[in-house]
């Protein structure tokens, strides 16, 4: 009997330990398949979340390289539209330079016409006296000797009559000296218009070609822009998509504490179970035991057991030095070889013809200082100079124009496509116009 007892005992409690262990092994497995899948969810996310971060790296390499571009092309920009502020600068003041020389010639022309008037006058009462005098036969000549009172009287009125023509001719000279002198000056004036308008039309092509020049690079900033921005929106696309794998991560991270922490109840479930097995299987050891003397005694150890379940439950005055061993005498006897050559827009040579800046830039290459071929950079070389003290040798710096000083208030230099004296190569006032800067290039 007691055999019986202790099988079917062992029986239960084998049945007990399966079913705890059937149950153990279906949470493992069911912890294992969701781990897989939370593994699989956070494993394609954090792939996902590489890649994009990947694209969002290189677009933003992209933005940076174009925001580069764009700066260096800005920059390019603003550099041609300060060349064109000083291209329009002196183009104002070519333009109220030819105003003035307008004005003086205008003057002249006014002055050589009264000139000439009075010449045509002073000739025609010359003639009239003249031919009063000798288209009346010498009888009116005679009246005029013959009326002398006495021989003295007679030299004085031959001599007054002598006075009478040299007078005349004098008056006419003078006139046609002064007619001689306005003719000229109008002449050097007209010139003078002329190499300004033509240095006009060079700034006005200037002009026109930096206005292209600004209005394509404006097309390739806008190129950039719209690069630029096609990059941001695809970078805040990837940001997005790095946000949401993210989140997603975020979420498979708490799904993944959230088993695990369900796995430990579980285990820790299971755990008490098979305690709580060994502990019933152990009192009914102990009771089958105690059945063997006195029932009382397995009575007491049920009693016994259920406590133990129970408890188990819980700078003005400028005169630099000089930089080279090159006399400013030499260089301008040189140049004034050339003198009577004819002026080229764009020419650098001194004898087959050269605009301004290519007759500077030629005469001193011959002396071993290289110099730009452009007036406007040629302003900015060297140090500068006060006009007082300027010496042969000297750069004379007009809007548009330059020149090289000879001294005594004189430059030579590649006037304007007008034959010489007007223009071509030739000397001329230094003070002719408006002078901007004097350099010292030796």
């Amino acid at each position: 009997m007691k055999l019986i007892n202790r099988l079917k005992t062992a029986m239960k409690t084998q049945e007990i330990r399966n079913r705890v262990l059937a149950s153990a092994l279906a949470a493992v497995i069911g912890i294992g398949s969701m781990s897989t899948a939370y593994a699989s969810a956070k494993s394609d996310a954090l792939y996902k979340k590489d890649q994009a971060q990947s694209e969002l790296d290189a677009k933003k390499n992209e933005i940076t390289d174009i925001e580069n571009k764009r700066e260096d092309l800005q920059s390019e920009i603003n550099k041609l539209d300060a060349d064109l502020v000083g291209i329009m600068t002196s183009m104002g003041i070519l333009d109220g330079e030819i105003a003035d020389k307008q004005e003086e010639l205008d003057l002249a022309t006014v002055n050589l016409e009264a000139a000439e008037k009075d010449e045509r006058r002073q000739y025609a009462n010359m003639k009239a006296r003249i031919r009063y005098m000798y288209e009346n036969g010498d009888a009116s000549l005679l009246e005029v000797v013959l009326g002398a009172r006495n021989f003295a009287d007679f030299l004085n009125r031959i001599e007054y009559a002598s006075q009478v023509y040299g007078h005349d001719r004098d008056l006419l000279d003078a006139y046609q000296e002064t007619c001689r002198q306005i003719a000229d000056y109008k002449v050097q004036i007209e010139g003078d218009v002329a190499e300004l308008k033509e240095m006009r039309g060079a700034y006005e092509e200037q002009e026109r070609e930096y206005e292209g020049m600004i209005a394509q690079k404006k097309e390739n900033m806008a190129d950039f822009d719209a690069q630029l921005a096609s990059a941001k929106q695809l970078a805040a696309q990837y940001q997005d998509v790095i946000s949401q794998q993210n989140e997603i991560i975020k979420r498979e991270d708490e799904k993944e504490r959230e088993e695990k922490e369900r796995k430990r109840l579980e285990e820790e479930r299971r755990r008490k179970e098979e305690e709580k097995a060994k502990a019933d299987e152990q009192k009914r050891n102990s009771g089958n035991s105690g059945n063997g003397g006195s029932d009382s005694a397995g009575g007491n150890g049920t009693q016994g057991g259920k406590g133990s379940n129970g408890a188990g439950s819980g700078g003005g005055n400028k005169n630099p030095s000089y930089k080279t061993n090159v006399s400013g005498s030499d260089v301008v006897n040189y140049a004034c070889k050339f003198i009577g050559n004819p002026y080229v827009l764009g020419g650098t040579s001194l004898t087959d013809g050269c605009d301004c800046s290519g007759f500077v830039m030629s005469v001193f290459a011959n002396f071993g200082i290289s110099l730009p071929h452009s007036s406007y950079a040629l302003a900015g070389c060297g140090s500068e100079v006060s006009y007082a003290n300027a010496k042969p040798g000297d750069l004379i710096c007009y809007a548009g124009h330059v020149a090289i000083y000879i001294g005594g208030g004189q430059i030579v230099n590649a006037s304007s496509s007008a034959p010489y004296p007007v223009g071509g190569i030739k000397t001329n006032s230094a003070t002719y116009r408006q002078i901007l800067t004097v350099r010292r290039v030796l």
